[in-house]
């Protein structure tokens, strides 16, 4: 995909209404992940590098990423929810105009595979974790966050979700992230790194 066919949207938690709170940046750069392949799951991220530098405001601030020298180790997301924010299907199966917000339990893989081996056996690799959440198509790229000490982390991208008849979404299921620590090595070395204080 072509720089000009996308622009990112900050401070928006409504599709249909604009006003001077959202800001529209324009990219520079699409930085997909070299081992990516367009038919398969693993390695499916990629960073949007912007035009310009996103000025923070009281309703549009960063995430930081994930770092287990904070604490935040795989037992610790395991013990604490996290929340999704998107603008995906609803249960009324149509795409919802209003920014939503939802919980988010993180499981281990062994539990999400031995829920439905059809499904998560032949897909789930080492990159990707399990959370159990209310999610559906267009919430897929949206980022799974939590908390801690005041300060939000992003710990998973919603890569896929589970379907009845290939249209309802089935929250019955687990949602598939992909795991962003996994990925810190090469965001690292694709962008410079600032940090905002």
């Amino acid at each position: 995909m072509s720089t000009d066919r996308v622009s990112v949207h900050v401070g928006r938690t409504d599709l249909n209404q604009t006003s001077d709170r959202v800001h529209i940046h324009t990219v520079s750069e699409l930085i997909v992940h070299p081992n990516y392949h367009r038919y398969a799951l693993p390695n499916d991220v990629a960073l949007i590098k912007l035009a310009k530098n996103i000025t923070m405001m009281d309703h549009i601030q960063p995430v930081c990423l994930w770092s287990v020298d904070k604490g935040l180790t795989q037992d610790w997301a395991l013990e604490n929810r996290g929340i999704l924010a998107g603008f995906g299907t609803t249960e009324l199966a149509v795409l919802s105009n209003h920014l939503r917000e939802v919980d988010v339990r993180i499981v281990d893989l062994r539990t999400c595979i031995e829920s439905d081996r059809e499904i998560y056996g032949k897909h789930l690799t080492r990159n990707m974790l399990c959370g159990k959440a209310n999610v559906c198509v267009g919430d897929a790229g949206a980022g799974v966050m939590l908390v801690k000490d005041g300060i939000w982390y992003i710990r998973g991208v919603l890569l896929f979700v589970s379907s009845i008849d290939g249209h309802l979404c089935d929250n019955s299921k687990y949602a598939v992230f992909t795991d962003v620590p996994r990925y810190h090595d090469w965001i690292s070395q694709s962008v410079d790194l600032t940090y905002v204080k």
